[in-house]
C-alpha cells in the first residue's frame, strides 16, 4: 500500500499526552468509519496486513492505546517495591 494512503500522526488528547493514530481508507470521502484498538501491550501497527482490504470498504482508524506503541505514556520512576502503590 503506498504511503500517501496512510497517515500517521500523534492526536493530542490533553497538554502533553499524545494518542499515536493510524488512518486508512480516507479517499474517497463518505466510507462508514471504523476503530481498531490493540489489546494489552500490543501496538496499532499490528493490523498493518489489514491495511489495504480495510481501506477499500472503510475508513478505518488504528490507535495505540496510553502506554503502549508510540502513544505517551506517564514516566515510571519508582525504584523499590514500596515505591509502586
Amino acid at each position: 500500500m503506498p504511503t500517501s494512503q496512510i497517515k500517521s500522526y500523534d492526536q493530542e488528547i490533553w497538554p502533553q499526552c499524545t494518542i499515536r493514530t493510524t488512518e486508512v481508507g480516507f479517499s474517497p470521502k463518505g466510507k462508514p468509519p471504523l476503530l481498531f484498538i490493540h489489546g494489552y501491550g500490543g501496538t496499532g501497527s499490528i493490523y498493518f496486513d489489514l491495511f489495504k482490504p480495510l481501506s477499500e470498504h472503510f475508513h478505518a482508524y488504528f490507535i495505540d492505546m496510553l502506554g503502549m506503541g508510540l502513544s505517551s505514556r506517564e514516566t515510571y520512576d519508582a525504584a523499590t517495591a514500596e515505591d509502586t502503590h
